[in-house]
C-alpha cells in the first residue's frame, strides 16, 4: 500500500512539474483536452485567438438577444 501511494505521489509530482497544473481529475482533464485543442487547430489552420473572439463576439450577441 505504501509503494502505491509513494508512486502516485511521485507521478503527481513530476505532472505538476511538466505540466503546471494541479494533480487532479480537473486539471488532467483541462491539460490533456487543451493539449489536443491546440494540435487540431495547428492541424486545421485556424487562427486560436481570432476563432476565441468569434466565440466571444457570438456569446455576446445571444446574450443580448
Amino acid at each position: 500500500m505504501c509503494c502505491v501511494t509513494l508512486s502516485d505521489a511521485i507521478a503527481a509530482y513530476l505532472f505538476w512539474l511538466w505540466a503546471g497544473r494541479p494533480w487532479d481529475i480537473e486539471g488532467l482533464k483541462n491539460f490533456f483536452f487543451e493539449r489536443r485543442l491546440k494540435k487540431l487547430f495547428k492541424k486545421r489552420h485556424i487562427n486560436q485567438e481570432k476563432y476565441e473572439l468569434l466565440e466571444r463576439t457570438k456569446a455576446e450577441i445571444i446574450r443580448k438577444l
